[in-house]
């Protein structure tokens, strides 16, 4: 080869290479702006639902469809926080999932309860090379899996769970994100609960002001009927 082709080829190769670092940047930026877009969907369509329930919902099937995933959804910790209930899932095999009651202890080994347990974002990129994957019947074409947190506080409330049909889908800047998602989504909910805590309170106001009300009324009966007899007689002896 002449001297002089490799002598020119050499910039070009570099030229190329710049163009497709700065395509890979563009991409990436783009798609950060998505996601953070998406993120704020998701938080404010979250932030003005009162019910827990459809709260959760709308969470899951807005994150599924935004981010074109294979699957969402979130487990929450129960009382005795020994298990993860299944709440909410995207999609009619998420509502199956729910109706049927799926729960993981959190002395498993699955990635949702690694994540409850240590409260630490967790990415499985080819879950079957992950020795504790337990496939699920409902969701044969996970490949890869991302869980996170759902913190308040000091208090875990649950996990956000999002898995791809694509092996390597999710990054640490994923992490990141579905983090932020998670925490915006707990703050939500534990503002749910409240609501509905007071909205069972002044219920309850209601109803004892309305016992009160009869109380008094009916003892102003019971009250007045005696006392009528005893002004009459009174009037009759001083007569």
């Amino acid at each position: 080869q002449h001297p002089a082709v490799v002598h020119h080829a050499l910039p070009v190769a570099d030229q190329v290479a710049q163009a497709l670092e700065r395509a890979r940047l563009i991409e990436q930026t783009q798609k950060s702006a998505l996601e953070l877009q998406t993120v704020a969907q998701v938080s404010s369509t979250s932030s003005t639902a009162l019910d827990p329930n459809e709260l959760l919902q709308s969470v899951v099937d807005l994150t599924k469809n935004s981010f074109n995933l294979y699957h969402a959804h979130i487990y929450l910790l129960d009382d005795t926080e020994t298990k993860l209930v299944l709440t909410s899932g995207a999609g009619e095999i998420g509502r199956q999932m729910v109706d049927e009651g799926w729960t993981i202890s959190i002395d498993d080994v699955s990635i949702v309860a690694r994540t409850a347990k240590t409260r630490q974002g967790l990415i499985v990129n080819d879950v079957h090379t992950d020795p504790n994957f337990v496939p699920n019947i409902l969701l044969p074409k996970t490949n890869s899996e991302l869980s996170v947190p759902m913190i308040v506080g000091q208090s875990m409330l649950g996990v956000f769970n999002v898995q791809s049909d694509r092996v390597n889908d999710f990054t640490e800047d994923d992490l990141r994100t579905y983090s932020t998602l998670a925490t915006q989504t707990a703050v939500a909910l534990q503002n749910a609960r409240l609501y509905a805590e007071q909205t069972v309170t002044v219920e309850r106001l209601r109803e004892l002001d309305h016992l009160k009300t009869s109380f008094l009324a009916n003892m102003s009966h019971e009250l007045r009927t005696p006392l009528n007899s005893i002004l009459g007689f009174t009037q009759v002896i001083l007569e």
